[in-house]
Protein backbone atom coordinates (compact mmCIF):
# COMPACT_ATOMS: atom_id res chain seq x y z
CA UNK A 1 0.00 0.00 0.00
CA UNK A 2 1.09 3.55 -0.64
CA UNK A 3 1.75 6.05 2.10
CA UNK A 4 -1.17 7.36 4.12
CA UNK A 5 -0.12 10.98 3.66
CA UNK A 6 -0.84 12.99 0.54
CA UNK A 7 -3.20 10.39 -0.89
CA UNK A 8 -5.59 10.99 -3.79
CA UNK A 9 -7.99 8.18 -2.83
CA UNK A 10 -8.02 6.16 0.37
CA UNK A 11 -10.41 3.29 1.09
CA UNK A 12 -10.74 1.62 4.47
CA UNK A 13 -12.67 -1.64 4.98
CA UNK A 14 -15.19 -0.73 2.28
CA UNK A 15 -18.20 -2.96 1.86
CA UNK A 16 -21.26 -2.79 -0.37
CA UNK A 17 -24.33 -5.00 -0.20
CA UNK A 18 -27.58 -5.07 -2.12
CA UNK A 19 -30.94 -6.57 -1.32
CA UNK A 20 -31.97 -9.25 -3.79
CA UNK A 21 -35.44 -9.83 -5.17
CA UNK A 22 -38.51 -7.73 -5.88
CA UNK A 23 -38.55 -4.49 -3.91
CA UNK A 24 -42.15 -3.46 -4.44
CA UNK A 25 -44.20 -6.53 -5.27
CA UNK A 26 -47.61 -6.91 -3.60
CA UNK A 27 -46.86 -10.38 -2.13
CA UNK A 28 -43.61 -9.14 -0.64
CA UNK A 29 -45.25 -6.04 0.79
CA UNK A 30 -47.98 -8.17 2.38
CA UNK A 31 -45.43 -10.59 3.81
CA UNK A 32 -43.40 -7.72 5.24
CA UNK A 33 -46.52 -6.21 6.87
CA UNK A 34 -47.46 -9.55 8.46
CA UNK A 35 -43.96 -9.98 9.88
CA UNK A 36 -43.93 -6.42 11.24
CA UNK A 37 -47.31 -6.89 12.95
CA UNK A 38 -46.09 -10.19 14.39
CA UNK A 39 -42.89 -8.48 15.52
CA UNK A 40 -40.79 -10.94 13.57
CA UNK A 41 -37.55 -9.90 11.85
CA UNK A 42 -37.83 -9.31 8.13
CA UNK A 43 -35.97 -11.88 6.08
CA UNK A 44 -33.77 -10.21 3.49
CA UNK A 45 -31.56 -11.87 0.92
CA UNK A 46 -28.41 -9.80 0.55
CA UNK A 47 -25.69 -9.82 -2.10
CA UNK A 48 -22.26 -8.59 -0.99
CA UNK A 49 -20.65 -6.84 -3.95
CA UNK A 50 -17.66 -5.69 -1.88
CA UNK A 51 -16.22 -6.90 1.41
CA UNK A 52 -13.51 -5.26 3.51
CA UNK A 53 -11.66 -3.51 0.64
CA UNK A 54 -8.72 -1.38 1.77
CA UNK A 55 -6.16 0.47 -0.39
CA UNK A 56 -4.54 3.85 -1.02
CA UNK A 57 -3.75 5.54 -4.34
CA UNK A 58 -1.43 8.56 -4.46
CA UNK A 59 -1.44 11.56 -6.80
CA UNK A 60 0.41 10.79 -10.03
CA UNK A 61 -0.26 7.05 -9.72
CA UNK A 62 -2.04 4.84 -12.24
CA UNK A 63 -3.89 2.01 -10.48
CA UNK A 64 -5.31 -0.99 -12.33
CA UNK A 65 -8.12 -3.20 -11.04
CA UNK A 66 -8.38 -6.76 -12.32
CA UNK A 67 -11.19 -9.27 -11.89
CA UNK A 68 -13.86 -11.10 -13.82
CA UNK A 69 -17.31 -9.59 -14.35
CA UNK A 70 -19.19 -9.44 -11.07
CA UNK A 71 -16.04 -9.20 -8.96
CA UNK A 72 -16.90 -5.69 -7.73
CA UNK A 73 -14.66 -3.50 -9.89
CA UNK A 74 -17.30 -1.12 -11.23
CA UNK A 75 -19.10 -1.05 -7.87
CA UNK A 76 -15.89 0.11 -6.19
CA UNK A 77 -15.28 2.80 -8.80
CA UNK A 78 -18.90 3.98 -8.49
CA UNK A 79 -18.29 4.50 -4.78
CA UNK A 80 -15.10 6.46 -5.50
CA UNK A 81 -17.06 8.63 -7.96
CA UNK A 82 -19.84 9.09 -5.34
CA UNK A 83 -22.42 7.59 -7.69
CA UNK A 84 -23.31 5.18 -4.89
CA UNK A 85 -22.44 5.01 -1.19
CA UNK A 86 -20.67 2.19 0.66
CA UNK A 87 -22.67 0.05 3.05
CA UNK A 88 -19.71 -0.02 5.41
CA UNK A 89 -16.25 1.47 5.65
CA UNK A 90 -15.13 4.77 4.19
CA UNK A 91 -13.66 6.19 0.98
CA UNK A 92 -11.84 9.53 1.12
CA UNK A 93 -11.13 11.41 -2.12
CA UNK A 94 -9.15 14.62 -2.54
CA UNK A 95 -10.28 16.72 -5.47
CA UNK A 96 -12.66 16.35 -8.41
CA UNK A 97 -13.32 12.87 -9.81
CA UNK A 98 -13.93 12.48 -13.55
CA UNK A 99 -15.50 9.05 -14.20
CA UNK A 100 -15.85 7.40 -17.60
CA UNK A 101 -17.60 4.06 -17.17
CA UNK A 102 -18.32 2.87 -20.71
CA UNK A 103 -17.91 3.78 -24.35
CA UNK A 104 -21.12 5.86 -24.41
CA UNK A 105 -21.20 6.88 -20.75
CA UNK A 106 -22.73 10.34 -20.40
CA UNK A 107 -23.60 10.58 -24.10
CA UNK A 108 -27.12 11.25 -25.36
CA UNK A 109 -27.51 9.36 -28.62
CA UNK A 110 -29.82 11.94 -30.18
CA UNK A 111 -27.38 14.82 -29.59
CA UNK A 112 -24.48 15.63 -31.87
CA UNK A 113 -20.87 15.02 -30.92
CA UNK A 114 -20.39 18.73 -30.26
CA UNK A 115 -23.57 18.96 -28.15
CA UNK A 116 -22.50 15.94 -26.11
CA UNK A 117 -19.12 17.49 -25.33
CA UNK A 118 -20.87 20.66 -24.15
CA UNK A 119 -23.30 18.63 -22.03
CA UNK A 120 -20.47 16.56 -20.53
CA UNK A 121 -18.64 19.71 -19.50
CA UNK A 122 -21.81 21.28 -18.07
CA UNK A 123 -22.48 18.22 -15.89
CA UNK A 124 -18.94 18.53 -14.52
CA UNK A 125 -19.47 22.20 -13.78
CA UNK A 126 -16.98 23.40 -16.41
CA UNK A 127 -17.78 26.91 -17.73
CA UNK A 128 -19.19 26.84 -21.28
CA UNK A 129 -16.43 29.14 -22.56
CA UNK A 130 -13.79 26.72 -21.28
CA UNK A 131 -15.52 23.77 -22.97
CA UNK A 132 -15.73 25.68 -26.26
CA UNK A 133 -12.02 26.47 -26.07
CA UNK A 134 -11.29 22.80 -25.52
CA UNK A 135 -13.40 21.61 -28.48
CA UNK A 136 -10.67 21.87 -31.15
CA UNK A 137 -8.23 19.86 -29.05
CA UNK A 138 -10.93 17.27 -28.29
CA UNK A 139 -11.86 16.75 -31.94
CA UNK A 140 -8.19 16.65 -32.92
CA UNK A 141 -7.31 14.02 -30.32
CA UNK A 142 -10.43 11.98 -31.15
CA UNK A 143 -9.61 12.22 -34.88
CA UNK A 144 -13.21 13.17 -35.72
CA UNK A 145 -13.87 15.83 -38.36
CA UNK A 146 -16.26 18.77 -38.04
CA UNK A 147 -18.95 17.13 -40.18
CA UNK A 148 -19.15 14.13 -37.85
CA UNK A 149 -19.09 16.36 -34.75
CA UNK A 150 -22.29 17.91 -36.10
CA UNK A 151 -23.90 14.47 -36.43
CA UNK A 152 -25.97 12.69 -33.74
CA UNK A 153 -23.69 10.19 -31.99
CA UNK A 154 -26.20 7.39 -32.61
CA UNK A 155 -24.66 7.34 -36.10
CA UNK A 156 -21.11 7.00 -34.73
CA UNK A 157 -19.27 3.72 -34.76
CA UNK A 158 -18.29 2.31 -31.36
CA UNK A 159 -14.70 3.26 -32.12
CA UNK A 160 -15.66 6.88 -32.79
CA UNK A 161 -17.68 7.00 -29.57
CA UNK A 162 -14.75 5.57 -27.64
CA UNK A 163 -12.36 8.14 -29.08
CA UNK A 164 -14.70 11.07 -28.41
CA UNK A 165 -15.47 9.96 -24.84
CA UNK A 166 -11.81 9.52 -23.96
CA UNK A 167 -10.73 12.74 -25.65
CA UNK A 168 -13.47 14.67 -23.82
CA UNK A 169 -12.49 13.29 -20.42
CA UNK A 170 -8.82 14.08 -21.02
CA UNK A 171 -9.60 17.71 -21.78
CA UNK A 172 -11.19 18.59 -18.43
CA UNK A 173 -9.25 19.06 -15.18
CA UNK A 174 -9.62 16.56 -12.34
CA UNK A 175 -7.61 15.12 -9.47
CA UNK A 176 -8.84 11.57 -10.11
CA UNK A 177 -9.72 10.00 -13.48
CA UNK A 178 -11.65 6.73 -13.82
CA UNK A 179 -11.50 4.76 -17.08
CA UNK A 180 -13.64 1.60 -16.96
CA UNK A 181 -13.38 -0.46 -20.17
CA UNK A 182 -13.53 2.70 -22.31
CA UNK A 183 -10.90 1.50 -24.80
CA UNK A 184 -12.45 -1.88 -25.52
CA UNK A 185 -13.39 -0.87 -29.09
CA UNK A 186 -10.37 1.36 -29.80
CA UNK A 187 -7.71 0.34 -32.30
CA UNK A 188 -4.03 -0.08 -31.44
CA UNK A 189 -3.15 3.38 -32.77
CA UNK A 190 -5.62 5.11 -30.46
CA UNK A 191 -4.70 2.92 -27.50
CA UNK A 192 -1.10 4.04 -27.92
CA UNK A 193 -2.20 7.70 -27.92
CA UNK A 194 -4.25 7.13 -24.78
CA UNK A 195 -1.36 5.43 -23.00
CA UNK A 196 0.76 8.52 -23.64
CA UNK A 197 -2.07 10.85 -22.60
CA UNK A 198 -2.56 9.01 -19.30
CA UNK A 199 1.16 9.34 -18.70
CA UNK A 200 0.80 13.10 -19.17
CA UNK A 201 -2.08 13.20 -16.67
CA UNK A 202 0.12 11.46 -14.12
CA UNK A 203 2.94 13.91 -14.69
CA UNK A 204 0.45 16.67 -13.87
CA UNK A 205 -0.27 14.93 -10.53
CA UNK A 206 -3.58 13.22 -11.35
CA UNK A 207 -4.42 9.76 -10.07
CA UNK A 208 -5.81 7.33 -12.65
CA UNK A 209 -7.96 4.23 -12.09
CA UNK A 210 -7.93 1.96 -15.12
CA UNK A 211 -9.96 -1.19 -15.85
CA UNK A 212 -9.54 -3.40 -18.88
CA UNK A 213 -9.63 -7.12 -19.58
CA UNK A 214 -6.69 -6.53 -21.93
CA UNK A 215 -3.86 -7.31 -19.53
CA UNK A 216 -1.11 -6.02 -21.82
CA UNK A 217 -2.82 -2.61 -21.84
CA UNK A 218 -3.24 -2.60 -18.05
CA UNK A 219 0.44 -3.44 -17.64
CA UNK A 220 1.47 -0.66 -20.03
CA UNK A 221 -0.64 1.97 -18.26
CA UNK A 222 -0.53 1.00 -14.58
CA UNK A 223 2.41 0.67 -12.21
CA UNK A 224 0.35 -0.71 -9.31
CA UNK A 225 -2.93 -2.52 -9.02
CA UNK A 226 -5.38 -4.80 -7.29
CA UNK A 227 -7.13 -8.07 -8.06
CA UNK A 228 -10.73 -8.38 -6.85
CA UNK A 229 -12.48 -11.72 -6.58
CA UNK A 230 -16.09 -12.00 -5.40
CA UNK A 231 -15.82 -8.54 -3.88
CA UNK A 232 -12.69 -9.25 -1.85
CA UNK A 233 -9.09 -8.15 -2.39
CA UNK A 234 -7.18 -11.17 -3.62
CA UNK A 235 -3.89 -9.34 -4.28
CA UNK A 236 -2.53 -5.82 -4.29
CA UNK A 237 0.91 -4.52 -5.29
CA UNK A 238 3.07 -3.89 -8.38
CA UNK A 239 0.91 -4.28 -11.50
CA UNK A 240 3.13 -6.89 -13.14
CA UNK A 241 3.01 -9.07 -10.01
CA UNK A 242 -0.76 -8.76 -9.60
CA UNK A 243 -1.35 -9.47 -13.32
CA UNK A 244 0.94 -12.50 -13.19
CA UNK A 245 -0.91 -13.95 -10.18
CA UNK A 246 -4.25 -13.22 -11.87
CA UNK A 247 -3.18 -15.03 -15.03
CA UNK A 248 -1.73 -17.96 -13.08
CA UNK A 249 -5.04 -18.44 -11.25
CA UNK A 250 -6.69 -19.47 -14.51
CA UNK A 251 -9.39 -16.79 -14.23
CA UNK A 252 -10.72 -15.96 -17.67
CA UNK A 253 -11.65 -12.32 -18.30
CA UNK A 254 -15.38 -12.04 -19.10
Amino acid sequence: MSSDTGYAVQAERVGKKYELGELASLPRTAEHLVRVLARKPTRLRMFHALRDVTFTVDPGESFGILGSNGSGKSTLLSIIAEITLPSSGEVRVRGRVLPLFSVAAGFHLELTGRENVLMFGTVLGIPREQVLRALPAITDFAEIDAAHMGTPVKRFSEGMMSRLAFATALSFPAAVYIFDEVLVTADDHFKSKCTEAIGALREQGAAVFFISHELSLVRAICDRGMWLEAGRVRAIGPMDDVARDYEASGVRPT
